[in-house]
C-alpha cells in the first residue's frame, strides 16, 4: 500500500509540472508612422499610415480648433480647419504613444478679386481700390510694377492701392511663407463718386452725425440737423450761423436717387458762399431713425462729391 501511495504521488507531481508552462513574453513595439511631420493646406484632409505598433490604435488632436483627427484601421485622417501648428497623438493598447507634428497653412494664395480696376475720379489726381487676401499666411508685402500708375500699402490682410495716373500695371503680394500672387491693375478716369463697396462701407461704419463734401474736414465742433425747408428736406452742419454745409436732398427721404438737389457751403472764415445746383443725392439707407446718403455733381469737368449720415 505504501508503494502504491508513493507511485500515485509521483504521478501527481509530474502532472503538476505539465500544467504550469513558462509565461509568454509579449515584446512591446514602438509606434512608427510613415511621416513624422504633416504639412497640409487649410480646409483639406490629409492622411498618413501607422507602419508598426501594438495595435488597437486611438488618435486625438492636441488642438481641435486647428485640425481634427480620425483613424480607420492603420490610416489616420487629419482635417485642417484653420491656419496653425499643432500635434496629432496616436496611442496603442500597450500604452505607447507617437506624436506627429501638423503644420496647417495656405499652400496657395487667394484674393477677393482676380483683377483690380481703379477709377480716378474726374478732375482728380488719385483714386483708391482695396484687395483683400482671402487665403494667405500673413506678413504680407505688396509691390506695384509701375509706381507711376499706382502705389500699394498693406493693412492687415488688405492691400490698399492708390492710383496715380491712367494706365495698366500689376500688383504682386508675397506672404511670410514665400507664397506670391500677381493680378493686373487698370487705372481709368471715372465719374462715379463711390463704388458699391464704398457705399456699403458708408452704411456699415457711420453711426454718428457726419457730413463730408470734397476734402474731408473735422466738423465735430458744429451742430447737425435735418429739417424741412418749404417742400424739401435739408441736411445741415452749422457753426455759429457763419460756417455751414447744407445738402438739400429733395421732398422725401426714401431710399433712391434724387435729382435737381443743391449743395450750399461756406467752410472757411474768409471764403464766400458757394452753391452747386443740379446735384444728385442718393439715399443709401433709411432705418426710421437715421439716414445715410451720398451727393455728387460734375462742374467744370470736375467731380464734386460727399456723403452724410444723419439722425432723423
Amino acid at each position: 500500500m505504501l508503494s502504491a501511495m508513493a507511485l500515485t504521488a509521483s504521478f501527481t507531481a509530474c502532472s503538476s509540472d505539465d500544467d504550469d508552462p513558462t509565461p509568454e513574453v509579449v515584446e512591446s513595439k514602438a509606434i512608427t508612422v510613415d511621416t513624422d511631420t504633416l504639412k497640409m493646406d487649410v480646409a483639406v484632409t490629409s492622411t498618413f499610415n501607422i507602419t508598426d505598433g501594438g495595435g488597437d490604435y486611438k488618435v486625438f488632436s492636441e488642438n481641435p480648433e486647428v485640425v481634427t483627427a480620425t483613424i480607420d484601421n492603420n490610416t489616420v485622417s487629419v482635417t485642417s480647419l484653420r491656419k496653425g501648428k499643432t500635434g496629432v497623438v496616436i496611442s496603442d493598447k500597450q500604452g505607447n504613444y507617437k506624436r506627429v507634428m501638423v503644420q496647417s497653412m495656405y499652400l496657395t494664395m487667394g484674393f477677393d478679386k482676380e483683377a483690380v480696376a481703379i477709377g480716378i475720379k474726374l478732375g482728380h489726381t488719385d483714386g483708391r481700390a482695396t484687395v483683400t487676401v482671402t487665403a494667405g499666411n500673413g506678413g504680407y508685402t505688396a509691390v506695384v510694377a509701375d509706381e507711376n500708375i499706382a502705389t500699394a500699402r498693406v493693412s492687415g490682410d488688405k492691400i490698399v492701392l492708390t492710383a496715380k495716373a491712367k494706365g495698366t500695371t500689376t500688383l504682386t503680394v508675397t506672404d511670410m511663407m514665400g507664397l506670391t500672387k500677381t493680378v493686373p491693375v487698370t487705372v481709368e478716369s471715372s465719374s462715379i463718386p463711390y463704388t458699391d463697396e464704398e457705399k456699403q462701407e458708408i452704411v456699415n461704419t457711420l453711426t454718428d452725425n457726419t457730413m463730408v463734401w470734397d476734402d474731408p474736414q473735422d466738423m465735430s465742433w458744429g451742430d447737425y440737423s435735418i429739417e424741412k425747408d418749404g417742400d424739401n428736406y435739408v441736411v445741415t452742419w452749422d457753426y455759429d450761423d457763419y460756417l455751414y454745409l447744407k445738402f438739400n436732398v429733395g421732398p422725401d427721404l426714401t431710399v433712391g436717387k434724387k435729382t435737381n438737389c443743391t449743395v450750399e457751403f461756406k467752410m472757411e472764415w474768409e471764403s464766400d458762399r458757394t452753391t452747386y445746383d443740379n446735384v444728385t443725392v442718393e439715399i443709401l439707407k433709411n432705418d426710421g431713425s437715421r439716414i445715410w446718403g451720398i451727393a455728387y455733381v460734375i462742374k467744370d469737368n470736375y467731380l464734386h462729391y460727399g456723403y452724410f449720415c444723419m439722425e432723423l
